[in-house]
């Protein structure tokens, strides 16, 4: 532990210390950052409904009483806490006042959280350079998530897209026999299609972090604030076998992209789907659907017609929309995690995927 510890007072926000909580992120994180105004999208996102506490460790300092520094924390079980409790999370806001004046205070919360919960792993998503180098430092896993994409294949004029925008053909290891037809499902399909499935799934227990279909209905489909679309995947030739992706649009300025999230099944079920992500983007009108993810090869998506989005490319596929940014964006992680676990992430996980803008005017 610090030095500093015993000034202070760790644990879990309180309902009755959101409020202070509220004001600590609008003051020392961001101005009217989304979960400082929008007690849904916090509810959702960190209310911890077994423990009448929210997910957020926070350091009170004794002598003032005052709040000096917080650490945001996703379980996976958030989202179904039939999920082992606590055995993988992601890290979210983590934050020191600058004014603190307390060296080493932000590393005793993450050591604190490490301690009380004790996770299988522990990952960040979108970190600074700063917080890479400190993660480096703890020996946690450093990577990059790679931005995969397809551009519409029938437009010539790009609103969103920028660099050398025109239509690509498809990666040439892009596998088109038409083989993969993609069904939209409601919630309720979902549910009923999972279950009657269960036996030939895969286990999602056995991919790190572990999901399941019930996490899915809450982190996709009773989102406060964005509207998410699941499609399943399916095979022709192998009609119990099953796979889903589910994605949201973005806009600007008139202009629609398709902003894949999560993927769910065996990696093969991309093969072959090139066919059907074009329709998709005939079918809404988007310039691109892309897929920001770690821990699917290259070759896995080229078969499906995506191209990795290359930094020195010339072309650039926006991730910013709220507001909307003409730039690449990368995407940093560090895990903590065992050397031989295959880790598996998508900007649905984290907060990555979390609304900017809650009030006044948004292009989506």
């Amino acid at each position: 532990m610090s030095e500093w510890s015993e000034a202070y007072r760790y644990g879990l926000c309180q309902p009755s210390e959101l409020s202070e909580l509220e004001q600590f992120l609008h003051r020392h994180w961001k101005e009217d950052h989304p979960l400082a105004v929008h007690r849904p999208l916090m509810d959702w996102q960190h209310l911890n409904n077994d423990a009448d506490g929210y997910h957020f460790l926070i350091a009170r300092h004794r002598g003032s009483d005052e709040i000096h520094a917080v650490i945001g924390f996703i379980p996976v079980s958030q989202f179904d806490s039939s999920l082992p409790p606590y055995r993988d999370i992601w890290l979210a806001i983590w934050k020191v006042r600058e004014d603190a004046a307390a060296p080493g205070l932000g590393l005793t919360l993450l050591f604190c959280l490490l301690e009380r919960f004790r996770p299988r792993t522990l990952a960040a998503i979108g970190i600074s350079p700063v917080a890479r180098s400190i993660y480096r430092m703890l020996g946690y896993r450093l990577g990059v998530l790679s931005q995969y994409y397809i551009l519409h294949p029938n437009k010539t004029l790009f609103q969103l897209v920028g660099g050398s925008p025109a239509p690509l053909q498809p990666h040439a290891d892009a596998e088109s026999g038409g083989d993969k037809q993609f069904i939209r499902r409601g919630s309720g399909q979902f549910r009923q299609l999972t279950a009657r499935l269960a036996d030939t799934i895969p286990p999602l227990h056995e991919r790190i972090p572990s999901k399941s279909p019930h996490y899915w209905i809450k982190r996709y489909y009773e989102h406060p604030v964005y509207d998410y679309e699941t499609y399943t995947i399916h095979s022709k030739s192998n009609p119990d076998q099953l796979a889903w992706f589910t994605f949201r649009q973005a806009r600007h300025a008139g202009a629609n992209a398709l902003r894949i999230v999560d993927y769910y099944g065996d990696p093969s079920m991309l093969a072959g789907a090139r066919a059907c992500f074009e329709q998709l983007l005939e079918h809404y009108d988007a310039e691109y659907i892309d897929f920001y993810v770690y821990g699917l090869q290259e070759e896995t998506l080229a078969a499906a017609g995506f191209r990795v989005n290359e930094p020195d490319s010339g072309l650039i596929i926006p991730n910013y929309y709220e507001p909307f940014e003409q730039r690449n964006v990368r995407i940093d992680f560090a895990c903590k995690a065992d050397s031989d676990q295959a880790y598996f992430i998508t900007k649905g996980d984290s907060d990555q995927d979390r609304p900017n803008l809650i009030q006044g005017e948004r292009d989506e």
